[in-house]
């Protein structure tokens, strides 16, 4: 079980001292993969430990985009191209971390 999100962003603003919103768009990230992982869509949901490190890389400087690409689009395969679950984690970075 994950802790629920508002407890997540707290986890990773004073973790990192990024601001909440950042913190949200990331967490909102995990959740829908959280979701897809729930229906067997993914093998393995983000975990808290994950979001931590790619919070830290956006106290850094790196965009949210090139953070979750970084720690966590590379736990997903990329067997299948276009329907892998790399794939398929990819299309919700891209649709959700422009903050």
């Amino acid at each position: 079980d994950f802790p629920p999100a508002d407890e997540e962003v707290k986890v990773l603003t004073s973790a990192t001292g990024i601001p909440a919103d950042k913190a949200a768009v990331i967490v909102d990230i995990a959740i829908q993969t959280r979701k897809k992982w729930e229906t067997d869509d993914l093998e393995s949901p983000i975990s808290t430990r994950t979001l931590k490190a790619a919070a830290m890389l956006v106290a850094s400087g790196m965009s949210i985009l090139q953070a979750m690409e970084y720690t966590a689009l590379p736990l997903y395969k990329n067997d299948g191209g276009a329907t892998s679950e790399r794939a398929m984690v990819k299309l919700i970075l891209t649709g959700k971390s422009k903050a």
